[in-house]
């Protein structure tokens, strides 16, 4: 158990390893008694649903990391009869409440509140689709500017690279942050450096996203939220989903039509673009 922990935490946030390693232990204490076979599967979904009275959203989280489990189980040669994946739950989704307008500009000033170098950061997430941790691990030679845009070069937690531009907006943020700002703090290789030099920590810029939900009164502000902010206004600007899905790193383009919730005035503005000289007049 402890060598499937240490795996996640080479390419996986601290939240899901340790939602990986309950479900890996929740699923080994079920099995344990009931013995590996076709039932368990679906058995051990709805052992979580009753007996373990968990919301269908934190079941399809425990299925999903029993099926990681199983799997790093398998590519170490470990047998296991249990060859089919868990089975997975369908859970409603929510539109999260993107900002747009007046709320992404009070999100902006509230940043204002925020310590360099995580007050910068905060201001480029939404503007730039960046995770929390990939903006962190940020280093200075993988960021690029052009006569149009600054370009990010990041390495996802795949493993895969992916270059990311900054919206024009935030062109003068990125360029008095690293003239004015960057050489007040410590040194080192990393766009946005802890005090000690090292990456900006993850925890320290999700409380401050935390005060910052306080203060614009917008509950659902988190960081994800912001990449759907982004992933919107590329939509909104009419990019392609397929380009999207590559800027936002997905792997598959229902994820990323889920990031994109263009407003009703966009579509509508749309829908009188198009030209329609078949329909009839009278």
């Amino acid at each position: 158990m402890e060598g499937f922990a240490d795996h996640l935490r080479a390419f996986r946030r601290p939240q899901t390893v340790a939602s990986y390693d309950l479900a890996a232990r929740k699923r080994d204490g079920f099995v344990g008694d009931q013995g590996y076979g076709p039932s368990t599967r679906v058995d051990f979904a709805k052992h979580l649903l009753t007996d373990g009275e968990m919301a269908p959203r934190s079941v399809h989280l425990m299925l999903s990391g029993a099926r990681t489990y199983m799997t790093w189980l398998k590519q170490r040669g470990v047998e296991v009869s249990d060859q089919l994946p868990v089975p997975s739950i369908r859970v409603k989704k929510t539109i999260p409440p993107v900002l747009r307008g007046d709320q992404l500009g009070a999100y902006m000033r509230a940043c204002a509140d925020l310590r360099e170098p995580y007050r910068t950061m905060a201001r480029i997430l939404p503007i730039s689709g960046l995770r929390i941790r990939e903006a962190c691990n940020l280093r200075s030679e993988n960021v690029r500017p052009t006569r149009d845009a600054w370009w990010f070069q990041v390495k996802d937690s795949k493993g895969d690279d992916r270059d990311v531009p900054l919206l024009p907006a935030g062109n003068a943020l990125l360029r008095n942050y690293i003239r004015d700002v960057r050489p007040r703090l410590a040194g080192g290789p990393y766009l946005f450096p802890s005090r000690k030099g090292g990456p900006a920590h993850p925890p320290v810029a999700r409380e401050g996203l935390r005060r910052i939900r306080t203060r614009i009164g917008h509950p659902r502000l988190t960081p994800h939220l912001l990449r759907h902010t982004y992933g919107t206004i590329l939509e909104e600007a009419s990019v392609p989903a397929l380009e999207i899905m590559g800027l936002l790193g997905h792997n598959d383009l229902r994820t990323t039509k889920d990031y994109t919730h263009p407003s009703p005035t966009i579509i509508l503005a749309r829908l009188k673009a198009i030209k329609a000289p078949w329909v009839p007049y009278e």
